[in-house]
């Protein structure tokens, strides 16, 4: 039978979510300001889910809601409810899902549960049964026992980013390219080069931003110079920076999250770092945290 990956259980409030998608859903058990915040899977294992209808092993009647990401069951004539919006799921762009039975298969997660209250599934194995957007918690008492597939597909255990070349506008004679490659361990290495083929004397700088799914975004910034024909020092400004990141390390699940991460990169002459350094954080969107890898 074929299968999806790409799903991802929500720490907070322990449903089941796509995660492949630009959108991490909204969850039920954080809200700031009014609005629903995404999904966390910052701790989360990695799922498969079967395509399929009823069988043996397999209960059919499963969707994917559009707005919250999550899993939910539509064989009752109650949708439930999603925490986006408080109306019902919408499966109607979901393919067809066929959850199993827990039976002990191996390779297998069991302990999940389908609540009666928002028709989601949730994972029942940890003493909080996590936020259920209908009535507090989720309530597994009419449920019957799944299972989750482990999804056996390797994560890549290295990321890696290029400019290209790096050209200045207003005719500005300095050019370059950089490198940035992150590794599963958390090593961490920026590499590249700005050339100044001109009069004058340039500072030079870079500043690349990685965001993970959990939009936490991490930093990696160099400033140097390049001097000029008539300016003492090299022409030359060539950079090579490794460091090693815990965060990284322990964040790479969300970090090669289907879809993720995002990055963006900007880079500049004779201007304030920090003000670069914030202008790339505004591409990558939302942020909640930043992490300065290398600075």
């Amino acid at each position: 039978m074929a299968v999806q990956t790409g799903w991802r259980w929500c720490a907070f409030c322990e449903g089941l979510f796509f995660s492949g998608n630009p959108s991490q859903g909204a969850c039920p058990g954080q809200k700031f300001g009014g609005i629903r915040l995404p999904h966390y899977q910052g701790r989360s294992g990695r799922y498969a889910a079967d395509w399929g209808e009823d069988s043996g092993s397999q209960q059919g009647n499963w969707r994917w809601c559009q707005k919250c990401q999550g899993m939910f069951f539509s064989g009752s004539p109650n949708q439930g409810v999603c925490p986006l919006d408080g109306q019902a799921h919408d499966g109607s762009q979901s393919g067809h899902y066929a959850i199993l039975w827990d039976n002990g298969l191996s390779g297998t997660q069991g302990g999940w549960r389908w609540c009666r209250r928002c028709q989601a599934m949730f994972y029942a194995g940890n003493p909080d049964q996590g936020a259920c957007p209908v009535d507090g918690t989720h309530d597994g008492s009419a449920s019957g026992a799944y299972a989750m597939p482990w999804d056996t597909t390797p994560p890549p255990s290295q990321l890696d980013f290029d400019t290209g070349y790096i050209a200045f506008p207003n005719g500005v004679p300095v050019g370059g390219f950089a490198h940035l490659t992150l590794h599963q361990d958390g090593t961490c290495r920026l590499n590249g080069q700005f050339h100044d083929s001109g009069a004058l004397a340039y500072n030079d700088e870079l500043v690349w931003v990685v965001k993970d799914c959990n939009n936490q975004a991490y930093t990696f910034s160099h400033q140097g110079n390049v001097a000029g024909t008539f300016e003492s020092g090299s022409r030359d400004d060539i950079f090579d920076v490794t460091v090693q990141n815990t965060t990284v390390a322990q964040q790479w699940q969300a970090l090669v999250a289907p879809g993720w991460p995002i990055s963006n990169w900007q880079a500049n002459t004779n201007v304030d770092l920090g003000g670069l350094t914030n202008s790339v954080l505004t591409a990558v969107g939302a942020v909640a945290a930043v992490v300065a890898v290398i600075v």
